[in-house]
């Protein structure tokens, strides 16, 4: 095999030589970099030959390549699956991966179309990720999404898909038939707790983040309803647990104070036969009062700390602050010789305050730590700080003669040598 590769490698038939490799299950590890090394145009025609059985091999190291050197072909690679969508599946997946690494020259672009043709192979291959999927960034248009999973008939995903587009009672019916399908299946003895229990916390918090548009009741009076038609004591522990999980989700929200009201109506409260109905109210409300003590005890620090930061703040705005500049850093002009405002720091750098700009802040020291510039285009609109401004009386004033003058000649006796 290796006497082939290098005949093959005299005529530089690159096709072949990768088929040599391909078949020496100890050359696997060579074929990337010596693919690394090819020239694009020569490596395009590779990777489309020999697709199938690089991905087999290594779909990450392929994918990685492919994102590097080829990724304007990734369209013409992905049909030469046609055949084994498994293989198509996971150069997808791998590729997806890549692009949720932000690094140069690694990132793959994939477009609109294959993410969710990868969407549509996810829900044929491996169902139980796509609810995971579709929750994270998965770049398919709302619209399309929905309408892929609903094709898969994949419930969960389905109410999630509507749920982010704002139609929570549906999505909330199509949960609830499935809920009540589970809670059937299970008193028959044709299913585990397990799936009744998660899609009663999905409806839960269905509700809580639906802000109140959704009601609790149709929730709880399943649960009710499957508890009084059955006699079997499972399907009563599990009714206690389903309870349980809906009153500890409904702690903190204004729908507490009606659900409760509706349950102590019920007539399995009176008697108590609901998985001990009156210890999970008690554990309700014990966890209510926690949280209201929580809140309240937040509240009252916060309070603390801002009467605090308040106190300092005033404290600080009354003590005097001493300027060690003798001139303006900015326009370099005295200080003292302003007729305008003044401003000085608490590091006792004092400027003109028309020519601070916004935000105020000391120019000498931002820039002494390299955060800004030395200011040196500064455009001056008023006059000179040397300028003394013109003193005006008050406008009373202002028409009154003020101006000395001599008083009229008058006769007055000689009193010389009187006294």
């Amino acid at each position: 095999m290796r006497v082939a590769e290098l005949l093959y490698t005299a005529r530089e038939d690159w096709i072949a030589v990768c088929k040599c490799m391909i078949l020496d299950p100890t050359r696997h590890c060579d074929i990337w970099p010596w693919l690394e090394r090819l020239p694009t145009a020569s490596l395009y025609p590779v990777l489309v030959t020999s697709a199938s059985a690089l991905v087999a091999i290594n779909v990450t190291q392929f994918a990685l390549i492919i994102a590097n050197r080829v990724q304007n072909k990734i369209p013409e690679i992905l049909k030469q699956f046609d055949s084994t969508i498994s293989l198509e599946y996971a150069l997808l997946g791998a590729l997806y991966q890549l692009s949720q690494y932000k690094e140069e020259e690694t990132t793959p672009e994939l477009s609109t179309e294959l993410l969710e043709k990868y969407l549509t192979l996810m829900c044929k291959i491996e169902p139980e990720n796509v609810v995971n999927h579709i929750n994270g960034p998965h770049g398919c248009r709302l619209d399309e999404a929905l309408k892929i999973v609903k094709q898969s008939n994949h419930i969960d995903a389905e109410a999630v898909m509507l749920e982010k587009l704002g139609n929570y009672q549906e999505a909330f019916d199509l949960l609830l038939n499935q809920f009540k399908n589970h809670l059937n299946m299970y008193c028959q003895d044709k299913a585990f707790e397990k799936e009744a229990i998660i899609t009663a916390m999905q409806l839960a918090g269905m509700c809580r983040r639906s802000a109140g548009s959704l009601s609790w009741m149709p929730l709880v009076e399943v649960v009710l309803k499957t508890h009084s038609d059955s006699i079997n004591e499972n399907v009563e522990k599990l009714s206690g647990k389903l309870l349980k999980i809906i009153l500890e989700s409904l702690s903190g929200t204004t729908a507490l104070s009606t659900v409760l009201e509706q349950i102590l109506k019920h007539p399995l409260s009176k008697s108590g036969t609901i998985g001990d109905i009156r210890q999970l109210l008690a554990g309700v409300l014990t966890h209510s009062q926690y949280e209201q003590t929580l809140v309240e005890t937040t509240a009252r620090l916060v309070s603390l700390e801002l009467h605090k930061a308040l106190k300092t703040s005033l404290r600080d705005a009354g003590k005097a602050c001493a300027s060690i500049s003798l001139i303006c850093p900015i326009c370099r002009q005295i200080l003292c010789q302003s007729t305008n405002y003044v401003a000085i720091f608490e590091c006792g750098h004092g400027y003109h305050l028309d020519c601070l700009g916004e935000p105020r802040s000391c120019y000498k020291c931002l820039n002494a730590k390299g955060w800004a510039p030395v200011v040196t285009n500064i455009i001056r609109t008023s006059n000179s700080h040397l300028e003394r401004k013109k003193i005006l009386p008050p406008e009373f004033m202002r028409t009154k003669n003020f101006s000395l003058s001599l008083a009229p000649p008058t006769s007055v006796p000689d009193l010389e040598g009187i006294f």
